[in-house]
């Protein structure tokens, strides 16, 4: 029985088994499409959002929203604006319960070198 009177030192060892699996995320940035594959629970999603080409980050963190691994970019969901990614990734307040680990590819380089298009 506990018998602590002082409710500020009192730790509740339940809620650190709570925690819920981290969530692996593979997000492959290519010339047409960001493909996402998140593997959390034993179970695998796959996902796919237009790439944006003048600041591929949006798509990277849109996609992110949609799969319902971090919050709304903005009040009302207006979206990701260029410019603005980074500080969406800084103000997301992931709960810690929930880590992301993410890798991360982009076909756009392969792409391009295979194809001789690009800067010469």
């Amino acid at each position: 029985m506990d018998t602590n009177t002082d409710t500020n030192t009192h730790i509740d060892t339940a809620a650190d088994t709570r925690a819920e699996a981290p969530a692996y995320v593979g997000i492959d940035v290519g010339g047409t499409f960001t493909d996402f594959v998140v593997w959390q629970d034993g179970g695998l999603r796959i996902h796919k959002v237009p790439t944006t080409p003048d600041d591929q980050s949006r798509a990277i963190l849109q996609g992110l929203h949609e799969l319902g691994l971090i919050p709304s970019p903005a009040p009302g969901g207006a979206g990701y604006a260029a410019g603005d990614s980074h500080v969406g990734v800084r103000t997301a307040h992931l709960p810690s319960a929930h880590p992301l680990i993410i890798t991360h590819g982009m076909t756009v380089a392969t792409n391009a070198l295979l194809e001789r298009r690009g800067a010469a």
